[in-house]
C-alpha cells in the first residue's frame, strides 16, 4: 500500500470514528439513564457519572468504528477478489 493511499485510510477511519462518536453522544440518552439508575441504587456521584457514561459512549464508539471498518476491508477484499477474477 503507498504512503498516501494508507494515510488517506487512515484520515478516513479516524473522521468516521470521530462520525460514530458524536452520532452514538447524541443518541445515548445520559439524562433518562441518570434517573433510571439514581431511583435503582440511589445516590450517584456526578463526577464517576461523568467518567462512567463517557467511557461507555467511547468504547461504544470504538466498538463500532472497529465493527465499521472490518466490514469495509472484507468488502473492499471482495471487489478486489471479483475484479481480478481470482
Amino acid at each position: 500500500m503507498k504512503p498516501l493511499k494508507f494515510l488517506l485510510l487512515w484520515h478516513a477511519f479516524a473522521f468516521s470514528y470521530v462520525a460514530i462518536f458524536l452520532l452514538t453522544y447524541t443518541l445515548i440518552p445520559e439524562k433518562w439513564i441518570f434517573s433510571k439508575l439514581s431511583e435503582r441504587y440511589g445516590f450517584i456521584d456526578i463526577i464517576i457519572w461523568d467518567n462512567a457514561y463517557m467511557t461507555t459512549v467511547l468504547l461504544s464508539a470504538l466498538l463500532v468504528n472497529a465493527i465499521v471498518i472490518f466490514g469495509s476491508m472484507q468488502l473492499l477484499k471482495r471487489i478486489q477478489i471479483t475484479a481480478t477474477g481470482k
